[in-house]
């Protein structure tokens, strides 16, 4: 079951909130997120209002030149 929660990393060091919201956009309707997180900040976190099977689909798809998505079940920001 896909979580409701993406996970970004590997993200531009020059990603904010805006490029996040863009990005994440094609998955639905964002309620929470935070970026620039991690060790190298370059990982963010975003919440959608709900569940859509597709994002399953995107587990470990590259985005851009570096950036990966991931979904993690049970994760709450």
């Amino acid at each position: 079951m896909p979580s409701k929660v993406l996970h970004l990393r590997n993200l531009p060091w020059e990603c904010i909130e805006d490029g996040l919201v863009e990005l994440c956009r094609a998955f639905g309707k964002i309620v929470n997120s935070r970026s620039n997180v991690g060790a190298n900040h370059n990982q963010a976190f975003a919440e959608l209002i709900a569940v859509y099977a597709e994002i399953g689909t995107m587990r470990n798809r590259v985005v851009g030149d570096r950036g990966c998505v991931n979904c993690y079940d049970h994760c709450a920001l």
